[in-house]
């Protein structure tokens, strides 16, 4: 069985059946952990379209890092996604830094990434 954590990182589609019919019952419950996240938590998000920026918007208002995984978006909604970001990002002081390939870490602004040189 795959392992979502590393499907989400790396993109791929590629689950079982019975993965993806889990995936599909616990993905309400999923939601409810989501909304309940506090201060400190990084939540995860693999959008399907850039409709969802103003949910990541209201996470970083919120106080929490946030992980996008853009891979699945169209050119043009990545475009408009990380320019939503980076908007609010900027009026909130915080940050985002480029984890992966088209994977962002935003960060609110009392949230301190520490990078090591030649490591990130």
């Amino acid at each position: 069985m795959a392992n979502p954590i590393i499907n989400f990182f790396l993109g791929n589609d590629d689950q079982d059946e019975e993965s993806n019919s889990r995936n599909h019952l616990d993905k309400k419950a999923y939601e409810d952990k989501i909304d309940a996240a506090v201060d400190g938590d990084i939540v995860f998000f693999k959008p399907e379209d850039s409709n969802s920026t103003r949910k990541f918007v209201d996470y970083l208002k919120a106080g929490r890092s946030i992980i996008i995984n853009i891979t699945n978006l169209l050119p043009e909604s990545k475009s408009e996604t990380l320019t939503f970001v980076q908007g609010a990002l900027l009026v909130l002081e915080g940050q985002m830094f480029e984890v992966g390939v088209d994977i962002y870490l935003c960060t609110p602004a009392h949230i301190e990434v520490v990078r090591q040189l030649g490591r990130y």
